[in-house]
Order: structure tokens, then sequence, then C-alpha cells
């Protein structure tokens, strides 16, 4: 048993150490590159590459951020409508809402989470395959407030608005596919 375990820390060392050692060279690589260059505008360029301050990603986190809390008007409305034990301790959703723009406001809070987790995995790639421009941010902020004017729409039953808002938000998610190809 003893041997064993020796074995697994040799080769989780030499594991380590390699990793280090390519770590290293990287960071060394990059550090020389730099220097050679000493240019502020080679600097600036991997700090802007490197950044989580991209617009795509901030319209993604506003985007996620309104999904998030879409589910609070129907809950809402069944904690008025019911009191709050029987509001919150419905596990099988038996309680039934009275107010049919509830049912659609929960309704339109599945669409948002099902388009969202198409959109998030497209934006991200497009910001790490470096992908991203001025084309991609406005189509991720165009996201952003077609999916918010497809959840009033939908739950305030305004059919033309809701499927011209779902067609927007669907066509700013092809936007960041396409330019991932």
């Amino acid at each position: 048993m003893e041997v064993q375990r020796q074995k697994v820390r040799r080769v989780s060392k030499a594991f380590l150490r390699n990793i280090r050692k390519i770590h290293d060279s990287s960071r060394w690589k990059a550090s020389r590159e730099i220097e050679q260059n000493n240019n502020a505008e080679l600097r600036f360029q991997i700090m802007e590459n490197h950044s989580l301050a991209q617009p795509e990603l901030f319209w993604l986190a506003l985007s996620t951020i309104a999904v998030a809390l879409m589910w609070a008007p129907h809950i809402v409305q069944l904690i008025l409508q019911e009191g709050f034990v029987t509001a919150v301790w419905d596990p099988a959703r038996d309680t039934p809402h009275n107010a049919a723009w509830a049912q659609r406001a929960r309704r339109a809070h599945g669409n948002a989470v099902e388009n969202i987790a198409v959109f998030a995995p497209l934006v991200i790639l497009v910001v790490i395959t470096g992908n991203a421009s001025t084309t991609t941010a406005a189509a991720a902020a165009v996201y952003f407030f077609a999916r918010l004017a497809h959840f009033v729409a939908y739950a305030f039953a305004i059919p033309a608005i809701r499927v011209v808002m779902f067609l927007v938000g669907w066509g700013a998610t092809m936007v960041q596919a396409v330019v991932l190809f």
C-alpha cells in the first residue's frame, strides 16, 4: 500500500513540474514579446483582448439577470391569490393561477430560460475566440431588449409583438452563431 502511495506522489509531482514548466515558458514568451516590442499599443491590445469588460458579456449578464427575475411576477400573483405558504409549498404546481397573465408570465419565463441556454454559450464563445465586434455587441444588446419585450408581450397577450420580438431575439442569437464560422 505504501509503495502505491509513493508511486502516486512521484507521478503527481512529475505532473505538477511539467505543468509549471509549460506555464512558466508561455508566460516567459509573452513577457519577452512585450519587452521586445516595448510598445504601449501592444500592451493595450493584450489587456483589451483579455478584459471581461466586453460589451457582449455586459449584455449577456443583463439578459441572464432579467431571466433570473422573470419568475417573480407569477409567484407574487400566486402569493396574493393563495397566501405565502400555499404558493411557496406547491412543488407539483397544483395550485392554478386565477390570473391568465400570470400563467402566461410563467410560460414566458420558461421560454426565456430555453433561449438563454442557446444564447449564453454562443456569446461566451464569440468573446473567447476573439470574434467579438460592434456587430456582436449590438446583437447582444438587441437580444436583451427583444427578450424583455417578448416577456411583456407574452404576459399581456399581445401575439403580434410577441412573435416579432421572439424572431428579433432569435436573429440576434444567430448573429452570434454566424460569426463563429
